[in-house]
């Protein structure tokens, strides 16, 4: 593998990604009100697919329970997640999102997709299908790693961050 060259990649890929993936998806946030680190938990607890312990998402997020705390706060504001005792041990809380948060996730995809649309005219039409091959080479690659970012460990301060 030429790791060089692939950092070099990525790093390049970061300003048009920006322009044309992030930037529409931030505006869409900002209309709701809904940051960037709302989201990402949000969509971190609709992933797990199953009511989640909120230090096992602050470890997936990399941040501190205290930083998830303050955003699980927001998002019980606003009736996107839910605190849900553990049927077999009640001195467990679990997380999980709302009907009103998966109502929320599932307008936002929406809305989102409507976004992506002048970037996906942009791309010239021989393109394309090259375009659409490696977004699921990458969708497929983190899929894979997945599992390791389920396991990074709680001590590990390079990787922990704001939540966002």
């Amino acid at each position: 593998m030429h790791e060089e060259e692939v950092q070099q990649l990525l790093l390049e890929l970061m300003p048009p990604w920006h322009y044309w993936t992030v930037k529409p998806f931030k505006k869409l946030l900002n209309d709701d009100a809904v940051s960037m680190g709302m989201y990402y938990t949000l969509r971190l607890i609709w992933w797990y697919d199953s009511p989640v312990i909120m230090g096992e998402l602050a470890k997936t997020a990399q941040c501190s329970k205290q930083q998830m705390s303050k955003m699980i706060g927001k998002l019980t504001e606003c009736g996107y997640v839910e605190q849900v005792r553990d049927p077999t041990d009640r001195r467990i809380i679990r997380l999980q999102v709302t009907e009103k948060g998966a109502s929320y996730m599932e307008h936002l995809e929406e809305q989102t997709k409507k976004s992506y649309r002048p970037m996906l005219k942009a791309i010239p039409e021989e393109d394309r299908e090259r375009f659409f091959n490696a977004l699921k080479t990458l969708h497929e690659v983190f899929d894979k790693m997945k599992p390791e970012m389920l396991s990074i460990p709680e001590n590990d301060k390079e990787r922990k961050d704001d939540c966002a």
